[in-house]
């Protein structure tokens, strides 16, 4: 049987509780497709409720060294630009030594 996936649910930006797509909505009053989309969009239901997928940055394996407060920095970063519709295409990466990495 499947484990079903779990969102952290905030309300003006504070946690409210970490609930299914279907718990979550049924809470909320919505369909459990709008609490999964808008996690994935970092849209806001009815102009005060985000979600996002719980422990989805532990997911990812971190083959680099940073500290505590310069990971906490970069998922914060990260977070900014994902929900603020750039098109993240665009975006020249500039390695430190000074080479560009370009994306046509």
């Amino acid at each position: 049987m499947a484990v079903a996936k779990k969102y952290n649910v905030f309300r003006c930006g504070k946690l409210i509780g970490e609930y299914t797509a279907v718990e979550a909505a049924k809470k909320l009053g919505c369909s459990a497709g709008i609490v999964r989309v808008y996690a994935h969009s970092c849209r806001k239901l009815r102009g005060e409720y985000t979600f996002e997928e719980a422990g989805q940055a532990s997911k990812w394996k971190r083959n680099y060294s940073m500290s505590e407060t310069e990971q906490q920095e970069w998922e914060e970063v990260c977070q900014r630009y994902k929900c603020s519709g750039i098109d993240l295409s665009k975006i020249k990466i500039r390695p430190v030594g000074g080479d560009s990495i370009e994306r046509d």
